[in-house]
């Protein structure tokens, strides 16, 4: 995924957010699925998100509850790649990708 502007988040020119808004949530795993099976800092997260740190508490503690990320400790999150629905989130990611790639001139 390319980032168009420098200046925008990561996660801001993704297929999710496009598709489904900017909410964090939305935005959370729009960046964690680009990480692929990959652990990543939670204030790298933060950068990619454009979101503070407060917001994305909040969010990961609940994502987590739902099964859908790995917090390996304080620190770090991860995609949990063994959810269905973290799977069917990523599927969906490609598929956003694929349709907007269809709309471009």
């Amino acid at each position: 995924m390319v980032r168009i502007d420098a200046n925008e988040p990561f996660a801001d020119n993704t297929g999710l957010v496009k598709l489904l808004g900017d909410h964090p949530r939305v935005k959370i795993l729009a960046a964690l699925i680009s990480e692929n099976d990959s652990e990543i800092q939670i204030s790298d997260l933060c950068n990619q998100a454009g979101l503070h740190r407060s917001t994305i508490a909040p969010e990961l503690e609940e994502l987590h509850r739902m099964g859908i990320v790995k917090l390996p400790d304080e620190e770090k999150v991860r995609i949990n790649r063994d959810s269905e629905a973290a799977e069917k989130l990523a599927e969906l990611e490609w598929k956003a990708i694929d349709a907007a790639e269809g709309l471009k001139p």
